[in-house]
């Protein structure tokens, strides 16, 4: 096993993530791949990673891929540097894999800091996790000869897990394991995504087309980016927060 992780200036998280991921009790290679962090993530990363590499481009998408392809592992998890997991996470995400027919294994989420707008995200991601098989990057498992078929993680501004996974799910099976659970930090721009959700819903029945509009956009571009491989540079939340302002 081969446990992935993108980083880009998480040191206030990073040594909790890779700290969690080593209590695991599972022998797997921890890769750390950086885009060039300017405090001291890298520092913190080698105290618990095997391998440390900085990158010259940012980019998650470009991060994850170069770490899975450099694994020595059969099974490459997916990780990211601002999450906690659960003891016996690992345990939970890789068990599927004793199916021959898996490729690929989703886990679920719950917030690092409860609150409302939080559990609204972390639902958000286990609703599609577990209804379309569309996983995120901090918290999936695949195949690295399945993922290396299906010609890796594509160049994506965003989108490229939920990219993946329809890929994957083109030549195999995909399970979602409720067990392997990932404790995300929500930030403020995915709180205002949230948000904006139950906005555009009033503002469509008071009559006010154009901010719901904005208000979905996020949504909106998270999906047009998972099909499309030269995506907007403008970000879901960017729309969001617009809406917002707007009202």
């Amino acid at each position: 096993i081969s446990v992935v992780i993108p980083t880009l200036n998480e040191e206030a998280f990073i040594g909790d993530c890779l700290r969690s991921i080593r209590a695991q009790g599972v022998p797997c290679e921890i890769i750390f791949v950086d885009g060039g962090s300017t405090d001291r993530t890298v520092e913190i990363a080698r105290v618990y990673a095997d391998k440390v590499v900085v990158l010259k481009r940012r980019g998650v998408g470009l991060a994850r891929d170069y770490g899975a392809r450099m694994a020595v592992g059969d099974i490459i998890v997916s990780a990211d540097g601002d999450c906690v997991y659960a003891h016996g996470w690992l345990k939970a995400l890789t068990e599927p894999f004793n199916r021959p027919d898996v490729v690929a294994v989703g886990g679920s989420f719950k917030p690092r800091k409860p609150s409302p707008l939080a559990n609204q995200f972390a639902g958000s991601l286990n609703f599609f996790a577990s209804n379309f098989k569309l996983f995120a990057g901090s918290n999936m498992a695949f195949r690295k000869d399945v993922f290396i078929k299906v010609g890796g993680y594509r160049k994506l501004l965003k989108g490229e897990d939920w990219d993946l996974s329809l890929r994957l799910a083109s030549v195999g099976k995909l399970v979602y394991e409720p067990s392997a659970v990932c404790y995300v930090d929500v930030p403020v721009n995915r709180k205002a995504e949230m948000a904006s959700q139950p906005l555009a819903v009033g503002m469509l029945m008071t009559g006010h087309t154009f901010l719901a509009g904005m208000a979905t956009g996020f949504l909106g571009t998270e999906l047009i980016t998972t099909f499309v491989q030269e995506p907007s540079p403008i970000h879901h939340s960017q729309i969001g927060l617009a809406g917002l302002t707007a009202v």
